[in-house]
């Protein structure tokens, strides 16, 4: 067979498939530069927006070439401020006329009709909407860690989307090696809270007490980072758009 044979004995050689590239001019280099001097308050939004509208080619090659999440973030640090907004922005010059957010709401409206029962215990209806899908889709072999046995049932089920921990736990846990992105919510299990998005180490994005906001901002940004997800979220992101 072909793959056994080695490639310097190979008589034809197959071209590598290269990624289709976006041109970069020195205006678009120096502006993204410019950005990371540019603080995140709600004076410089619409400059920040404006100059990450001029620099989409980069980001945009930086997820065609795979740059991790910590390269993407460090060149534009900005798209972890403003609750997701120029996440939102860059969905959308990347997807070109995304459904607005209303569509995801209603189908996560519609998901709670298939499983009356299922996940009760969560508070708002929009994490339950989520977490019925993903059991709906039934991806098995997804593997939790060892840190997940002292929780219940629902919470090692819901794990690969949101965790719910203490407000007073937050600086350990987010210095911890998150491998996979998720959802924190502050306070005690199922319970409606503030809601912060993990990316990394020491890498998230405020989210505020929005749920829905927050799940939208988080299933878009598995396309606008080269995040690291896990099946059963990879599902859920065709109902995203």
């Amino acid at each position: 067979m072909r793959k056994e044979v080695p490639l310097d004995k190979r008589k034809f050689r197959r071209t590598k498939n290269m990624p289709n590239l976006e041109f970069i001019t020195e205006q678009m280099t120096a502006s993204a530069e410019m950005l990371t001097a540019l603080e995140a308050t709600a004076q410089n939004c619409l400059e920040i927006s404006t100059i990450m509208k001029q620099c989409f080619s980069i980001h945009k090659n930086m997820i065609t070439q795979g740059k991790n999440v910590h390269q993407i973030y460090s060149y534009f640090p900005h798209l972890k401020s403003y609750q997701g907004l120029l996440v939102q922005q860059a969905f959308g010059r990347l997807l070109e006329n995304p459904e607005p957010e209303g569509s995801l709401k209603r189908i996560l409206s519609q998901a709670l009709l298939l499983q009356r029962e299922a996940f009760n215990e969560v508070n708002d209806v929009y994490i339950r909407g989520c977490l019925i899908l993903m059991k709906e889709m039934a991806v098995r072999g997804v593997k939790r860690p060892m840190e997940t046995m002292d929780l219940s049932p629902e919470e090692i089920y819901a794990s690969p989307l949101i965790k719910w921990i203490r407000i007073e736990d937050a600086t350990d846990y987010l210095d911890r090696e998150n491998p996979t992105a998720h959802i924190i919510c502050f306070g005690s299990a199922f319970q409606s809270g503030h809601f912060m998005i993990v990316l990394g180490r020491n890498c998230s994005i405020n989210m505020g007490a929005n749920a829905l906001q927050t799940l939208n901002v988080f299933l878009r940004l598995l396309l606008c980072s080269t995040l690291t997800s896990l099946p059963c979220l990879d599902h859920c992101m065709i109902f995203c758009p």
